[in-house]
């Protein structure tokens, strides 16, 4: 049969592919660098929490065998990370040191006890629960509250300070999240709108609905793939500029918390790009005719 001059054949239109992938990869990556810093303050916070110390200072009758043995016994309580023995000669040796004077000179004895440094796990650094600590300590290990020693004020201060800005920063990251499925979302509908002539004629030859979405989906996990690992290898590109600038940050990083947040990205592009997928094949597969113009 001739072609009827005058009428062009209908081309099959295919989705801008590229442009949805760069675009959600885009997006995927601001996410993940939100993420990033999210992290690097966790663990920027845990560290300086950690590094807060809780001292128990012993009488001048105790013998550095009885101390040590309360040492083993309270490297096992569950809120401690370690725990430090320091001899009353060190503790004489670092008070010179810092006041440059020696008291042992007047006195004809060294008047400073053993003791020892205690550094907690970093959920157990707050007013709440270094009130527990203390108390157990008592309770348990037979202390005075005048030998337990710490900066209350300081651990106010770090908790609270450092749990206001925490919550800012997650906040800012929910955002960002919002953000970023809305965009995806949109991308994917405008990718999806050069096929609405194409989903409608499938369905007025009889295909079901199942069968006209499932390629769509499918390619959607592909793309929504190909996005978080393009965002993904930018996330590692910065991270590692950022690494020569500062190469301390690497003292904050967690390999397992980083293979949560790659696997993440990369789970949440296949996910919003399968879910938009699908509600935009739909949306034009329920459309009435007129309403496709």
């Amino acid at each position: 049969m001739s072609k009827r001059i005058g009428i062009k054949t209908p081309k099959k239109s295919k989705p801008s592919y590229l442009n949805a992938i760069l675009m959600t990869g885009i997006v995927l990556f601001v996410l993940g660098i939100s993420g990033m810093i999210y992290l690097h303050f966790k663990a920027f916070t845990n560290l300086v929490k950690e590094n807060i110390q809780l001292s128990v200072y012993f009488g001048l009758s105790k013998s550095e065998i009885e101390i040590k043995q309360i040492q083993k016994r309270i490297e096992t309580e569950s809120f401690v990370k370690s725990c430090q023995y320091i001899s009353a000669d060190d503790a004489l040796q670092e008070y010179i040191s810092k006041y440059n004077e020696d008291p042992e000179q007047f006195l004809d004895f060294n008047p400073l006890p053993a003791s020892l440094d205690l550094y907690l796990n970093a959920e157990y650094v707050n007013p709440d629960s270094m009130a527990v600590v203390e108390q157990l300590l008592m309770d348990k290990y037979h202390f005075n509250r005048s030998q337990i020693k710490t900066d209350r004020d300081l651990v106010y201060s770090i908790d609270h300070d450092f749990g206001q800005a925490g919550l800012i920063i997650g906040g800012v990251v929910i955002i960002l999240l919002i953000i970023v499925v809305l965009m995806i979302d949109s991308s994917i509908k405008l990718a999806m709108y050069s096929n609405r002539f194409l989903l409608r004629n499938m369905l007025l030859v009889g295909a079901n609905r199942s069968f006209i979405t499932r390629p769509y989906t499918n390619r959607a996990l592909l793309n929504g793939l190909l996005s978080g690992l393009l965002a993904d290898m930018a996330i590692l590109a910065t991270l590692y500029a950022a690494r020569n600038y500062f190469p301390d940050i690497s003292l904050l990083q967690d390999l397992s918390l980083w293979v949560i947040l790659f696997a993440s990205v990369i789970t949440l592009g296949m996910f919003i790009s399968w879910l938009s997928t699908y509600r935009a094949v739909n949306r034009y597969l329920h459309m009435k005719l007129e309403e496709l113009y």
